[in-house]
């Protein structure tokens, strides 16, 4: 993720499969880190012996689910409802003709 975002700030194209295929891996890493935390949490509660702690779970599941509510809604904006770079430029020449 962080060489995709070096290379696009030294303007060196990428092709855009690469930004859908790092955008997925990222929800697919959110959509992991909050299923080991709820399965630790159900381990915990059943008694299981693990090493949980009770002061951390909210904070972590909060960030997780919060980055997963963005990536998701960047994803469906940006691949499949349309939009991303093509809607924002269009924007940006209609409000400069307006002007």
């Amino acid at each position: 993720m962080y060489s995709y975002y070096f290379l696009r700030s030294m303007k060196i194209s990428v092709p855009g499969f690469v930004a859908k295929f790092i955008t997925t891996l990222q929800i697919l890493q959110f959509v992991i880190s909050a299923s080991s935390g709820h399965t630790l949490a159900i381990f915990h509660i059943a008694g299981v012996p693990c090493d949980f702690d009770d002061n951390i779970f909210i904070p972590v599941i909060f960030m997780d689910a919060t980055y997963l509510i963005l990536f998701i809604n960047f994803f469906l904006k940006s691949y499949v409802l349309g939009g991303g770079k093509a809607k924002y430029q269009s924007v940006q020449s209609k409000s400069k003709k307006t002007n």
